[in-house]
């Protein structure tokens, strides 16, 4: 099982967990990967690391980042075992791209000396806060164990996170405390952790008390974390994720298969106002239960071909776009639709 290597050999050294030269949290962080490696866990980890290797192939991951492992006094063996996983992950990910192995940064503001000195051995880059955030972009490994939302968020707030390629960190207790209403930043975490567009599975590990975090076991600081990652997407497929996140943002709720279908309509090949146009005018017709599937209406909505029953919403289409553009209305179509404000 491969880990990232060391600039001093501490694991080939004679007799390493009792040698002088090898500094204690070295020797700490070898008896943590003779525990792991003595788990079935690794091989679990390295059949999902295959499968995004796979899905990635069009686009490898070049970069890894990773976040909040300060090696502080009483987080020190969660913190170093996190990292024998984190080590693992990217040493797999550069055997498909070397280039990773040259762009690995690593930041949290209470870094412990020991702990940047250990990260610099295994060849990774220190950055200071909030530097490392720069660094995520759409091929990036993101390794983000239990960062505060607070922090994550307001980090990741300018990033490329709609096509981040593998995030790994507390994901759905992310997506619980979104959906609870705090912090409010639901759009990073459905760009980051939307299952539409995301494979993800819980990260290899004991789990005593299911996916929760508590300080059960030997594995406390895995508990809870689990893994998401996108297929590799070229640019039309990307067009078609971002106009079908739109259109379900305002209420559109056929199939993804059905919304892919209306590109071999040519819709990718409309204006943008003439596709919102097409979404907004077939979620109003949703809504008044005409039963007909997206690609087959789009089929009939081309310029000078509207059909009399696309017709018949047009005018709330217009109502609502006039409302948008004068500050009236600033919520989803389907919300103008239902509230009864067409004029």
């Amino acid at each position: 099982m491969g880990f990232l290597n060391t600039g001093i050999p501490n694991d080939t050294a004679p007799d390493p967990l009792n040698n002088a030269n090898v500094p204690e949290l070295e020797k700490s962080l070898l008896r943590w990967k003779q525990e792991w490696l003595a788990t079935q866990y690794p091989v679990e980890l390295q059949k999902v690391v295959r499968r995004i290797i796979d899905d990635r192939d069009a686009q490898p991951i070049s970069n890894a980042v990773c976040l909040g492992i300060s090696g502080q006094q009483g987080t020190q063996d969660r913190d170093l075992l996190q990292f024998v996983v984190f080590s693992q992950i990217v040493a797999q990910l550069a055997n498909a791209n070397p280039i990773l192995l040259s762009n690995i940064v690593v930041q949290d503001p209470q870094m412990t000396p020991d702990m940047r000195a250990l990260f610099l051995n295994h060849g990774c880059q220190i950055m200071e806060s909030p530097a490392a955030f720069a660094e995520v972009e759409p091929n990036t490994f993101l390794f983000s164990p239990f960062v505060e939302p607070m922090y994550l968020f307001l980090g990741l707030k300018d990033q490329s996170v709609d096509r981040l390629a593998l995030f790994v960190g507390n994901g759905a207790d992310l997506v619980r405390q979104v959906e609870n209403g705090e912090p409010d930043d639901d759009d990073i975490v459905e760009d980051m952790l939307w299952d539409v567009y995301c494979e993800f599975r819980d990260l290899p590990c004991d789990r005593p008390n299911g996916k929760d975090y508590n300080d059960a076991g030997p594995m406390q600081g895995l508990q809870g974390l689990d893994m998401w990652w996108r297929k590799a997407r070229t640019n039309d497929e990307h067009g078609q994720d971002e106009r079908f996140r739109f259109a379900v943002y305002h209420g559109f709720t056929s199939t993804r298969a059905d919304f892919n279908s209306a590109y071999n309509f040519d819709f990718g090949l409309f204006s943008e106002a003439f596709q919102n146009r097409a979404i907004y005018s077939f979620i109003a017709a949703l809504y008044n239960l005409t039963k007909i599937l997206f690609g087959l209406y789009v089929g009939t909505y081309g310029p000078g071909s509207i059909t009399d029953q696309q017709k018949r919403y047009e005018t709330a289409v217009n109502d609502h776009i006039l409302d948008v553009k004068e500050g009236l209305f600033s919520g989803k179509f389907i919300d103008y639709f239902k509230s009864g404000r067409r004029r």
